[in-house]
């Protein structure tokens, strides 16, 4: 963390301004002998959303974002979505909810970003009948037409 953050050249030096917590959160994985069109891809996996009420706890008024986390997880999500050139949200279908710290993510951090966000239904593969993955298809769709302000919803991969 503290290393890659360090590095100009890396370019997360700006990420400091999210304290020493955040620091210390952050890990650099290389994967090496990759092929010659992926040496120069970053991917950044970020921790999952709190999305059940006893666990998105806020510290009132001080802007540091949840309770758990340390650092404000917003700022560092719209810090990161701004220099990205795809984001991809995965949601997972026994989990579909659009509550808690996803709204506040897709309403604030990623307002603006529509052009670069693909959201993605994980772990299709899983389900037994047609019917379960058409319910977590329908509360997903659901769920994002409550916190995304378009006329139709984005296209579910």
């Amino acid at each position: 963390g503290p290393t890659l953050i360090g590095d100009p050249d890396m370019g997360f030096s700006g990420l400091r301004a999210f304290g020493p917590n955040l620091i210390h959160h952050v890990q650099l994985k290389i994967r090496k002998n990759l092929s010659e069109e992926l040496k120069d891809i970053i991917l950044i996996d970020s921790p999952g959303m709190i999305d059940s009420p006893t666990d998105s706890i806020s510290y009132v008024g001080s802007g540091q974002g949840r309770r758990d986390r340390g650092y404000d997880f917003e700022g560092v999500t719209r810090w990161l979505a701004e220099r990205a050139d795809v984001i991809l949200l995965f949601f997972d279908p026994d989990k579909p909810g659009t509550t808690g710290e996803t709204l506040s993510v897709l309403t604030n951090s990623l307002a603006g970003m529509d052009h670069k966000l693909h959201i993605i239904l994980n772990k299709v593969d899983q389900f037994e009948k047609i019917h379960d993955f058409a319910r977590a298809y329908g509360s997903l769709c659901w769920n994002l037409s409550k916190v995304i302000p378009r006329k139709d919803i984005p296209r579910i991969y």
